[in-house]
């Protein structure tokens, strides 16, 4: 394995391939730390806007905290695993490595990074083993605290983010919303803007924010071709979850709520070396979620509940249920290239391909300014996530089957002639799409139970009416394109 492994460093580099934390600083609102790796140090730093670390200190104890930034820190750390380090070494933190944390750790990583193992064709690479002793005792979880509100709605601005926060206000739900921004994504402000213009137009109660500087993430198209590997993968959503602990206890909040869609949790294909899924979105999975909320509360904080507001639901009804909104979707983006939309990406593909199968064409276009079948870039990623390639985009979009559908329906009151020709590459039985990608499956959702009952019946309600419009909507398309039925 080290053989292969070493084969991504540059021929005649004597380096070290131990991933080392150096120092960690924090005071007030701000947790910053630095990492070696190959020669090179990387500093990270989050800025809170409200929380304070000194008052978090004095409530539940300087230990408590430094174990609860340990995991920040742990989990910030394992993207540098898109560098192949043999081993790691947490420094002055690493005290606080128990045989448990290193288990949950590991396991994260190894599925989070299948995607990476498979492009650098690593399957035997299960990340960097300890250069020091595991500790012998555990730091128990804080157990008493003050809950002031339910729940922190996490916000990045998208549709999966908009639809859950007016599924919760049009169930009555008073909640804070949590932003954080990224120097990965560019301008902090611009960032903040976007987000917080969506934001305003709903019922948050509170809003809180974060800023991430990130010397790795920045350079990591630099440092991937420098070092010969293909690309860096960023645990982003476990960071989120871990990031967020600091300001759930400074401001007294109960869950974490994100709105991860039920297609998170199918793989982009099987790998054949392994046998094994190897899926983008991992990290948003329920499998992930039951993980990660498991963990937390058996060791971090006891009253703490993390899920996803939307897992019960496929895109094809989170698309539909925007119709709602539809005066908001301006605000909406979702482009990890180009904020808003860089047009020429997976992201934007999928997402432009489904508002103009569900939303008013005019307004659609206002947005996007143009067909985006238009832009040849567009054609491997609209190939790939119909399903007509060895996998589908290394991206966080829906399954096969529903782009496949939103095709079917864009072509209802769409002209263009690359669509029509990856039309007739595949068949496809719509209704049988339509019948299961409307029902809403509360069965690997784990939904906080102050809001169960109220959500799992309005989730219900509306997948019937979109089933029936939808259904509609493909009775239509067959009888006037007889060509296509």
């Amino acid at each position: 394995m080290y053989n292969k492994i070493n084969e991504i460093v540059r021929e005649g580099e004597s380096v070290s391939t131990i991933l080392k934390l150096v120092d960690v600083r924090r005071n007030r609102g701000q947790l910053a730390f630095t990492v070696a790796i190959h020669g090179e140090n990387y500093t990270c730093s989050y800025v809170y806007q409200d929380v304070c670390f000194d008052e978090l200190d004095e409530q539940y104890g300087k230990t408590h905290i430094d174990w609860l930034c340990f995991h920040i820190v742990a989990f910030e750390m394992a993207k540098f695993c898109s560098l192949a380090p043999e081993k790691i070494d947490f420094g002055l933190y690493a005290h606080f490595c128990t045989p448990t944390f290193f288990s949950f750790w590991q396991h994260i990583v190894f599925h989070i990074w299948g995607q990476w193992r498979y492009e650098n064709n690593l399957p035997d690479y299960h990340g960097p083993v300890l250069s020091h002793a595991l500790a012998d005792t555990d730091v128990p979880a804080i157990d008493q605290r003050n809950v002031e509100l339910d729940y922190l709605v996490f916000c990045g601005g998208g549709k999966d983010s908009l639809v859950m926060m007016r599924t919760l206000d049009r169930q009555g739900i008073e909640y804070g919303s949590f932003i954080y921004t990224h120097s990965v994504y560019g301008e902090h402000q611009h960032q903040l803007d976007l987000i917080t213009n969506l934001v305003d137009r709903t019922h948050a109660k509170n809003v809180h924010f974060k800023q991430i500087d990130d010397a790795f993430i920045d350079e990591s198209e630099l440092i991937a071709a420098k070092r010969g590997v293909k690309c860096i993968i960023h645990a982003e959503t476990p960071c989120s979850i871990f990031g967020a602990l600091p300001l759930m206890l400074n401001k007294g909040y109960r869950c974490a709520v994100l709105a991860h869609e039920r297609s998170a949790d199918v793989g982009n294909l099987v790998w054949d070396e392994t046998g094994e899924e190897i899926n983008h979105q991992w990290g948003k999975s329920w499998e992930a979620e039951h993980a990660i909320n498991t963990y937390i509360n058996q060791h971090l904080i006891h009253e703490f509940s993390y899920f996803s507001l939307l897992k019960p639901l496929t895109d094809v009804a989170i698309f539909n249920l925007l119709k709602k909104d539809v005066d908001l979707i301006d605000y909406m983006h979702s482009c990890n290239i180009e904020k808003p939309w860089c047009k020429k990406c997976a992201k934007c593909a999928y997402v432009w391909l489904n508002l103009k199968a569900y939303l008013p064409s005019q307004r659609v276009d206002a947005i996007f300014g143009g067909d985006l079948f238009d832009i040849p870039e567009n054609e491997k990623w609209f190939r790939q996530m119909l399903g007509l390639e060895d996998h589908t985009p290394f991206e966080c979009i829906g399954q096969i089957e529903e782009a496949r559908l939103a095709l079917e329906i864009y072509l209802q009151t769409n002209e263009h002639s690359l669509a029509t020709q990856l039309r007739s590459e595949f068949d496809e039985d719509f209704s049988m799409i339509v019948d299961t990608m409307t029902m809403p499956m509360f069965d690997d959702a784990n939904l906080d139970p102050g809001l169960q009952q109220g959500i799992e019946a309005y989730f219900r309600s509306e997948a019937g009416t979109i089933r029936e419009h939808l259904l509609s909507r493909l009775s239509d398309r067959v009888d006037n394109v007889p060509s296509l039925a």
